[in-house]
């Protein structure tokens, strides 16, 4: 039988280099479940239901009014803006960006190696 000792870091402990390796190596954790249903349950609650999005080339959002165009205008504008939370989480370049990996890297308390690969 054979003991090893590893030691593991949190992500705020690691050094600059192993935190960069961290999140390019975790660059799909935001993305690579259904994500996008805080979207349609969002767009639901200011009035709208939508029916197609493309985030390639097109970048586009298809959808019908479930409010008025007014009722629909107005809990955006109460409700939205790029300082919402809801506004941040349905935009998927946010979610891949580093602050979001990094963010999703500290919460979920994930352990690493002082390489920055995950333990």
């Amino acid at each position: 039988m054979k003991t090893i000792e590893v030691k593991i870091y949190s992500f705020d402990e690691l050094s600059e280099e192993a935190q960069k390796k961290a999140i390019n190596s975790h660059s799909d954790i935001n993305v690579n479940s259904d994500w996008w249903e805080s979207v349609y349950y969002d767009a639901k609650q200011t009035g709208l239901k939508i029916t197609s999005f493309d985030l390639e080339r097109n970048r586009h959002a298809k959808g019908n009014f479930i409010l008025s165009a007014c009722e629909v205008a107005q809990n955006i504008l109460s409700n939205h803006g790029e300082n919402c939370e809801t506004f941040k989480t349905a935009a998927c370049d946010y979610l891949q960006s580093e602050e979001a990996i990094k963010e999703s890297l500290i919460i979920n308390e994930f352990d690493f190696l002082e390489s920055g690969k995950r333990y």
